[in-house]
């Protein structure tokens, strides 16, 4: 952080971070303004307070944290719904997208609460997207409690079905030449 150098250019660059995001938000923030800064931060909280009450509502799902308030998002946990059927968050991540839900934010790596969803409603989300996203997790909990095979199989309507886990195998591998394809498919 010695910057008074004599045989120096001096400071070359600063760090600003992803420029397209910085140029956003500084556009998002001028066109706010202060009071529609304020609005949107009450919107989202209500929103927030909102999705809270409705994901409560929905069998295995719980709030991690219940007794610190919510303001920005909240971090809900489908331990219970892990623990009685086996189907994690990720496989109800997978699910939601079945239903056009996009995929929601589980959590931060290391995960430190267990099985967590963090689908942070922003100022923008309207009631029946919420109600939405909160129907179909109820409905993906009640087919893991019916059958949990069907959550933990999905996607089943998407393009892309799940992404292989664990070392590949030779038939695993993307045969990337004609040659390597008519190897691996023979006749």
């Amino acid at each position: 952080t010695d910057y008074d150098r004599p045989d120096s250019i001096g400071k070359v660059t600063g760090f600003l971070g992803n420029i397209g995001a910085v140029v956003r938000t500084h556009a998002w923030i001028k066109a706010m303004g202060a009071e529609g800064l304020k609005e949107a931060a009450a919107m989202a909280v209500i929103n927030n307070n909102y999705l809270i009450k409705k994901m409560l509502e929905v069998p295995g799902v719980d709030i991690v944290n219940a007794n610190r308030a919510k303001l920005q998002e909240a971090r809900f946990t489908v331990e219970k719904l892990f623990q009685d059927t086996g189907v994690t968050t990720t496989d109800v991540n997978r699910r939601v997208v079945d239903y056009g839900i996009v995929s929601y934010f589980e959590g931060h790596e290391p995960m430190v609460d267990p099985n967590p969803i963090t689908p942070e409603p922003s100022d923008s989300v309207t009631v029946d997207d919420l109600d939405r996203f909160a129907q179909v997790i109820s409905r993906v909990s009640a087919e893991a409690y019916a059958d949990p095979e069907i959550v933990k199989t999905a996607p089943h309507r998407c393009a892309v079905h799940q992404a292989l886990e664990g070392p590949l195998t030779q038939t695993d591998q993307l045969a990337t030449t004609w040659r390597a394809f008519l190897k691996r498919n023979p006749g």
